[in-house]
């Protein structure tokens, strides 16, 4: 799927609109895994998409057990993603058991953020496997 407009926060903000609405709920319910990634279509993202922004993009992917993330949308979802404690946690992926990154082993505020998201679906009896992959499909390491 390729969504084309700019500024980036609209790309998003299509991208949520065209799954929610463009997509039987049913469909979208049965997604196990989902991929986001860069690459290929020419978009260039920014800085400036705030986290509720993904935090609403995630939302209606309730069964996703398995979430793929591109070496560039790491430090920009990884935020997002520490704030799904508490509450938050049965909202936004409550099946969620992997993030699988592409790239480089995080550091710090990615590092910190995706610390925090595991310890805290630990300490909520919800625990995710966090681990390294590439683009042919091999997880390379976790922890």
């Amino acid at each position: 799927m390729r969504v084309s407009c700019r500024p980036s926060d609209w790309q998003l903000g299509s991208l949520a609109q065209v799954c929610t609405s463009s997509f039987p709920r049913d469909l979208i319910l049965r997604v196990e895994r989902l991929y986001i990634l860069d690459g290929s279509f020419g978009l260039h993202w920014q800085d400036d998409i705030d986290k509720s922004q993904w935090l609403e993009f995630l939302q209606p992917f309730t069964c996703v057990k398995d979430l793929y993330l591109s070496w560039k949308f790491v430090p920009h979802i990884a935020p997002a993603l520490q704030e799904l404690v508490g509450e938050r946690v049965a909202e936004v992926l409550p099946a969620l058991q992997s993030i699988f990154w592409e790239g480089l082993n995080p550091s710090g505020p990615v590092k910190d953020a995706l610390d925090k998201l595991t310890d805290a679906r630990q300490r909520s009896n919800q625990p995710i496997a966090v681990s390294h992959w590439d683009r042919a499909g091999h997880v390379v390491g976790g922890r």
